[in-house]
């Protein structure tokens, strides 16, 4: 699933604190997963009320999506002003924080800086605007205050959260072989990432 139904760990959480206290003994960087937009829907913590900080469509259905074809688990992309949900992954950052984990990536969040919400019950005005960045920033802002010595990361290179991540995963960075609308005889330089490195760290490629 998509989560955020990550803790406590499949084998328990004495298990896990031994595993990364072992990873890191031996020079290892810890870093763990966890999605910060999407909620499984079909796991059976899901509950009705969830429902209610889920992202809209335009045309009021709920934003879904299948990652995992195999375990057959929606995923609902929720809005960036969704305090329960966001108070989900602050006890997740805090949980991995008290494990000794030296960082947490919190996926899809800079990726999705522009996702619009068309819910009417929202504290936000329907449709676009700038709700998701300053709903993500005010969670952002409480985790690292929660966990100050804890490292964070997101997905995907954006100049909105720069102030609020200490990386960024970026897949695109050799967009070229891809072949999303480019031969490969045309280059990507890396200037965007060039110009701003000093103001945070930018790594990964699709291989």
């Amino acid at each position: 699933g998509a989560g955020p139904y990550y803790w406590p760990p499949r084998e328990g959480v004495d298990s896990f604190r031994k595993t990364v206290a072992a990873l890191k003994a031996r020079g290892v960087y810890v870093q763990n997963y966890i999605n910060g937009m999407c909620c499984d829907v079909d796991d059976p913590r899901w509950s009705d009320g969830d429902w209610a900080e889920t992202r809209l469509n335009r045309d009021g259905s709920y934003v879904l999506q299948t990652y995992n074809p195999f375990l057959h688990h929606r995923s609902s992309w929720m809005c960036g002003k969704a305090p329960v949900f966001h108070g989900r992954i602050a006890f997740l950052s805090r949980s991995l924080t008290e494990a000794g984990v030296n960082g947490v990536y919190i996926d899809q969040i800079a990726h999705a800086a522009n996702t619009a919400c068309w819910s009417a019950k929202h504290a936000h005005p329907r449709g676009g605007g700038t709700h998701a960045v300053d709903g993500n920033h005010e969670m952002m802002r409480r985790i690292r205050a929660e966990n100050p010595l804890t490292d964070f990361s997101s997905e995907e290179e954006t100049e909105a959260y720069f102030d609020v991540f200490d990386s960024l995963i970026v897949l695109y960075g050799d967009f070229e072989t891809m072949g999303k609308g480019v031969g490969p005889e045309i280059e990507c330089p890396p200037i965007f990432e060039a110009l701003y490195h000093p103001a945070v760290t930018m790594y990964g490629s699709m291989a």
